[in-house]
């Protein structure tokens, strides 16, 4: 049959085409030439329907076969110039095993979230609980709720950064001390926890600051919490973090949500001192504003800046290296 011949000789050359093709791109219009939806082998296909009975089962079984033998030979020959290009790539690339490694400098996690985690963790071994809040602040929470009042200097714009409009009385908080009162409306009694992170200043970068540092802040709510408790705490803490030889003093302060108040102080030789942080009883304001009874109940809170407390235990005399990524000071923190 003419039919038969013209689709034997229409497969012999495709196939010869595709022994000779160089590119993935030329294979790809070469297969849709011959087995596309225009291609010779569709249209013979269309032509069947209309072949008499003794031809279709003929004319169909030569185009079933022609593209079973186009399509093997384009599958062979799209694997062989993926394997050539593979080659080709190794030759270009090849593994000089006489050079060299390259040395991998590993990074280490930053002192000041080493010391964070560590101090929480003396805190969680206790059975406290870790809380947290916001950077971006209300200024009711910030100031109002913990009894600092409307003419209080810490309010200044020269004090405070916050938030456009002004109107929002939005702001990058001054203290971790709002996370006391986000705690103490949102868990029951008796609570003991602990809150650590950014806190914002107007202050200048020099040797004793920073516009940004971390605060970490413990707050107790219980029955029968005296000043002998929250001594004991910040005692134990002292001894935990720079050492049993510690000497830890309190001397009598003003802060505006604790009531009594102090401030702390550690020392080495018990002659020179360094301020570390303040503490009191929390004032009976305070806990009313969130709801709590204080006939039955009292608490304390103290806080302090985890850079001065870095500085302290590696005798570091400028803030400045703990901020601004001197790699002379990072290594000594195990980056190498």
């Amino acid at each position: 049959m003419d039919e038969i011949q013209d689709i034997e000789g229409l497969t012999r050359r495709a196939l010869q085409a595709i022994s000779r093709i160089d590119t993935l791109r030329d294979l790809t219009k070469l297969k849709n030439d011959n087995l596309g939806s225009t291609s010779w082998l569709a249209k013979y296909s269309a032509s069947i329907k209309i072949l008499s009975q003794e031809k279709k089962p003929i004319i169909g079984k030569a185009v079933s076969e022609a593209r079973r033998k186009i399509l093997e030979a384009c599958q062979d020959r799209d694997l062989a110039l993926r394997l050539n290009a593979q080659n080709e790539q190794f030759t270009r690339e090849t593994l000089d095993i006489t050079a060299l490694p390259t040395r991998i400098f590993p990074g280490a996690r930053h002192p000041i979230h080493v010391l964070q985690d560590k101090i929480l963790d003396f805190f969680l071994m206790r059975g406290w609980s870790v809380v947290e809040g916001p950077e971006l602040e209300s200024e009711w929470l910030n100031f109002d709720a913990l009894n600092i009042g409307p003419f209080h200097p810490a309010r200044e714009e020269s004090d405070t950064i916050f938030a456009e409009p002004r109107s929002a009385s939005m702001l990058l908080r001054t203290h971790t001390s709002p996370v006391q009162l986000r705690a103490l409306v949102s868990n029951p009694l008796p609570l003991y926890c602990v809150s650590s992170g950014k806190v914002f200043r107007s202050d200048p970068l020099d040797a004793t600051h920073t516009p940004v540092f971390h605060q970490l802040e413990g707050l107790v709510c219980d029955r029968n919490i005296t000043l002998g408790h929250l001594k004991g705490t910040v005692e134990d803490l002292a001894g935990y973090l720079f050492g049993a030889e510690v000497n830890l003093r309190m001397r009598c302060n003003y802060f505006p949500f604790t009531e009594p108040s102090a401030e702390f102080d550690i020392s080495r030789d018990g002659i020179d001192w360094t301020e570390w942080g303040g503490c009191g009883l929390v004032n009976s304001k305070v806990l009313s504003m969130a709801g709590i009874d204080t006939v039955h109940y009292t608490g304390f809170a103290f806080g302090f800046g985890l850079e001065r407390t870095l500085q302290f235990i590696h005798s570091l005399s400028d803030m400045r290296d703990i901020v601004e990524g001197d790699i002379r000071f990072s290594q000594q923190f195990g980056l190498k």
